[in-house]
């Protein structure tokens, strides 16, 4: 996928894992990190990685996550919740990038 793909997963996850971090839902703090550790390692061993923005490779530039099935199921539950709430403030950029994104992985995770 491409990083800015991965950019609004990562933001996406990072935001859910400030609220259960709140709320106590560790199982959720846990998901999260591990999902998001996986993006930073992969970004760091991209040979591209330091060209985009904050050290991450480009926004076109594909990279490659590697997550058990259950985490990307985490993280297309967690793009839904984060559409409703792009909507709710307005950001429909963002809530069409999060819709499309949820399409994409749950066709790609349909009869896994």
């Amino acid at each position: 996928m491409p990083v800015g793909d991965w950019l609004l997963i990562d933001g996406t996850v990072d935001n859910s894992v400030s609220i259960a971090a709140v709320d106590g839902d560790d199982f959720c703090v846990a998901m999260g990190h591990r999902v998001r550790a996986a993006g930073w390692a992969a970004s760091a061993a991209h040979p591209r990685a330091g060209d985009g923005p904050s050290g991450w490779p480009p926004l076109d530039a594909d990279i490659t996550i590697g997550l058990p099935v259950a985490d990307w199921r985490f993280v297309v539950v967690e793009l839904a919740e984060g559409a409703v709430v792009s909507e709710s403030t307005g950001d429909l950029e963002e809530r069409d990038d999060s819709v499309r994104l949820e399409g994409f992985l749950r066709a790609r995770l349909t009869g896994l």
